[in-house]
Parts: structure tokens; sequence; C-alpha cells
């Protein structure tokens, strides 16, 4: 998972994005840890909260959590509220806005899901994540009993991951994390009496700045802190930067442009382990003891669980993909043969930089079988681009554009990538094309 992160399909609609307004950009912090005692001063606007949102649908009847969902809105829900936006009136949007996402069928399958115990080994979209960052929860990491996240920058492909997955699917992956976390924090605050949050460690140690600087993956996780101001109030507690080399800085000093200030205020840059260590809150924050060695704990590599280590990282980020550049003012086409009538094609496309032009058709055979399917009778289905022979445009920062398409005949598939209107820019992309055959009818065929 990333430093900043925490399933859906390509066509998905994108989860909402809350651009920060009033009361936005600035997390507040409480002034003790002690829940009971927080309950008890701010009562006044935790009641003013309550009463202020109960006309919002999604809280009609005195309706106090989603089904299924562990959230409940309760005093603990809305003093995380009025902890981050400091009053009731500043508090409402984010609160209102909230409870109508948590109300989506999305984020209640996401609080559903990451209530089990094996969620991660459960979900196909965290297992394809861990192909291409090395990252994992501590145990015990923090002394008061909050969660510890760990990523090594420099192990993993930053930019493999959007090869194979949508932007959606890691924003949406992300903020499975991020629910789980939130999940853990007020399960700590509600059985201990103490306000505990997420603390993420990034390890830099080795890290380029080519793997740091990527556009693509900071546009995601920029907006997944500004949806995580909204869903997930007081959760993050520290964002640490460890063993990070001396152009960290200049990178940091970057990336608070594009980044809320409720996440960029909770930075900090440690050059090496004994600076962490040496610090007021790295002193009294961190279990060394539970920490890797890589961060100057007590856990060597051989002892860390295998997300930590880079045993799950793929050999390969190209695996199952097929490389083309489509040169300036030119088109590509691929055939692949859908040899049975009712199958189904699973497609993907990324594009390295700027966009490329799709188009998929399906040209009609005689009948099914190989040869009959190749065979083609002049009759079309278009699969994607109008009618009228129009195209659709992939985006590099959409990560892999995905899709499946039903084939009413079998025939042959021609997939178009249309690059003629770039004068001067070929364009290299990565694409998959898997032929499933109806159910009953044997194995399916990949191209």
């Amino acid at each position: 998972m990333s430093a900043s992160g925490g399933a859906g399909g390509g066509g998905a609609a994108a989860a909402p994005v809350v651009k920060g307004g009033a009361g936005h950009e600035v997390e507040g912090e409480a002034a003790t840890s002690d829940v009971a005692a927080l309950l008890a001063s701010h009562r006044g606007d935790i009641d003013a909260l309550r009463a202020a949102v109960a006309d919002a649908p999604e809280l009609a009847g005195g309706r106090t959590h989603e089904e299924g969902s562990w959230c409940k809105y309760d005093d603990h829900f809305y003093l995380r509220y009025i902890l981050s936006f400091g009053t009731a009136a500043a508090a409402e949007r984010a609160c209102r806005e909230a409870v109508a996402i948590r109300a989506t069928p999305e984020h209640r399958d996401r609080a559903r899901r990451v209530q089990t115990a094996t969620w991660i080994d459960d979900s196909a979209l965290a297992q394809q994540l861990l192909r291409y960052e090395t990252a994992g929860f501590i145990k015990d990491g923090l002394r008061d009993g909050g969660v510890l996240f760990v990523a090594r920058a420099a192990l993993g492909d930053p930019f493999g991951h959007l090869r194979h997955m949508s932007a959606h699917e890691l924003m949406s992956v992300y903020l499975d994390f991020r629910e789980w976390a939130w999940m853990m924090c007020d399960r700590t605050a509600r059985e201990t009496g103490r306000l505990v949050k997420l603390v993420t460690i990034v390890d830099m140690a080795g890290a380029t700045m080519s793997q740091v600087n990527n556009p693509k993956v900071s546009k995601i996780h920029a907006d997944v802190s500004e949806l995580s101001g909204v869903l997930f109030p007081q959760l993050l507690g520290k964002m640490v930067l460890a063993n990070s080399p001396g152009w960290m800085a200049m990178m940091f000093a970057f990336l608070s442009k594009i980044m809320p200030r409720r996440f960029t205020d909770k930075v900090v840059i440690f050059a090496s382990p004994e600076a962490l260590f040496r610090s007021a809150w790295g002193a009294s924050a961190l279990n060394r003891a539970a920490l890797p060695a890589f961060l100057g704990g007590g856990v060597p590599d051989d002892a860390l669980p295998p997300e930590l280590t880079g045993a799950l990282l793929a050999a390969d980020a190209s695996e199952g993909l097929t490389t083309l550049t489509v040169a300036a003012r030119s088109r590509e086409a691929v055939r692949v043969t859908v040899p049975l009538a009712g199958s189904t094609v699973r497609f993907s496309v990324s594009v390295m930089h700027y966009g490329v032009n799709v188009r998929a058709v399906l040209h009609h055979g005689e009948g099914d079988g190989v040869e009959a399917a190749e065979r083609l009778t002049g009759a079309t289905t278009t699969l994607r681009g109008s009618a009228g022979g129009s195209v659709d445009k992939v985006k590099s920062e959409t990560g892999a554009d995905k899709a499946v398409w039903a084939c009413p005949r079998a025939g042959v598939l021609e997939v178009e990538f249309d690059n003629s209107y770039s004068l001067l820019r070929s364009k290299t992309l990565d694409y998959s094309i898997a032929v499933v055959a109806p159910v009953g009818a044997g194995e399916g065929a990949e191209g």
C-alpha cells in the first residue's frame, strides 16, 4: 500500500471527492487523549451537531448506523467531527457528506468487508496492490494502542500498479485500508477510553526522486486525503518520512502545493532512525522493540511479514500485458478470434503518457468454431465507440482502463489504438485481451 493510502471495477463511478472549504484546511487537535473528558468538554457541540444533521435522509427515523456497518452515529462519531472542525456549525457540512457517502452501496460494502480478520487476504485489489508496493501494519508499534502503518518507498514499482489497476481501483483500496484503520482506532477508543490515531512511517532509504515524484499517483493520494478529511476525522496522527535523503525536503515542498493542509501539517521528516528516536515524539510514541530494524527497531527483516520484505512483489510489472507503441499520426489494430457466440471479452489498457483513442468492433463470423468465426459476413457490433465510428480516449492519469464486453456472435474482435491526431508524439501503451467462453462451453482463450 502506498504511503498515503488506505474495490471496484474500472467502469464504476468514482467515489465523490470533497474539496476543501471553510473548516476543511487544517484539522484540529484534541487537548487530551481522555475520551470521557473530551465528551464532557464538547457536550454542547456534540449535541448541536447531532441536531443539525438529524434531517439528513440517511439519518431518518433516528437511524444510528448503516446495516452491516461497524460505524455508529453516536457521541464518539460526532466528537471526532467536533475535534477536527472546531464547532458544530463548521463540522455540519462534512458530517452530512460523510453519512451520505457511508449510505452508498460501495461504502456500505467497504464497511462490511473490513470487519473480517482476513479482509486483506480476501481482497483481490489489496493483493494486487501488494505486488507493486511494500507496506503493511505493525502490531503493537505504538505505545498508546493506535495503528502503525509502514511503507518502504524503495521496494516496489511506483508505476507498475497503474499498468494493471485503474485510478478508481487504487483509490478504492486505499480507502479500504483507511476504513479499517479508523475502525480499529474507534474500537480502541471505546475499549480503553483513549483517543488513538493512525501513524504512517515511510522508509525513504534508497528511494529515488523518480519513485516519489509520480504526478498520477500523487493526484490519487491528494483525492484520497481530501475525502479522508470528511470520512475519517481524527484518523491521521503523523506521517513520518524516515531515513530521508537530502532532496526529500525539496520534494515535500512541491507536494505540499497539491496535498491538503490537514495532511501536510502532520508530516515530519527524519534523516535517520537515531534522529527519529531522539525526537520527543518518537521516544514517547513508538514501541521501538516492535519496529523493523530498517527503522532502528528490534525486528530483523527475516522476522517481518512478507508484505514488508518485498517477497510479494511481482518479478515483472509487464506480466500478462502486451506493450505496443503507436507512432505519431498512425493507428495500430489488434485482432483476436472470438470462437463462440455468447463469449465475453475482458479488456484492459493503460497509456504511459498522455492518451490514445480506442475503438473496438466485433466482426461477425459465419458461426461457432475458430474456422467459421474467422469467415466474416460483413456484419459488425461496435463494443467501444459509437456506431458512427467515434472513439473513446484513454488517458494516462486514469491508470488501467478496463471493460468487459459481451459478444453476441462468434467472429473476430478488432481493437484499434488511434494516435493519428498526434502530430509529434508516439504513445506507448500496455494492453491485455482475454476471451472467456460462455459457461458450459469449456475453457476460454486469451489474446
